[in-house]
């Protein structure tokens, strides 16, 4: 148990809840806040969103409710794409002048 406990799980989930888009419009990014790291943002396929943030929540919930208080901060945000099956948080790239 405890945070790193928390990540291996993340790390699972993350992988399977990105597979299987077949454009960009299947991805969505969200954000949650958790007992483990506070703000945490991702990706997944659409269909997939809710299963992702109530299994996480119950990880987060039981590996991290004996841990310190995670530290505010703001979460991640860019574009997000399908790429190889997969939904990925992309760089947004600067617009030409």
């Amino acid at each position: 148990m405890g945070r790193e406990a928390y990540l291996r799980d993340r790390a699972q989930f993350e992988d399977k809840y990105s597979f299987g888009c077949t454009s960009s419009a299947d991805c969505v990014q969200f954000n949650m806040v958790n007992a483990c790291e506070g703000c945490y943002s991702a990706v997944a396929v659409r269909a997939a969103v809710d299963s992702f943030v109530q299994n996480l929540g119950s990880v987060a919930k039981m590996d991290c409710m004996s841990c310190p208080a995670p530290v505010m901060q703001p979460c991640a945000s860019g574009v997000v794409e399908c790429f190889d099956n997969r939904c990925v948080l992309g760089i947004p790239l600067p617009v030409p002048r």
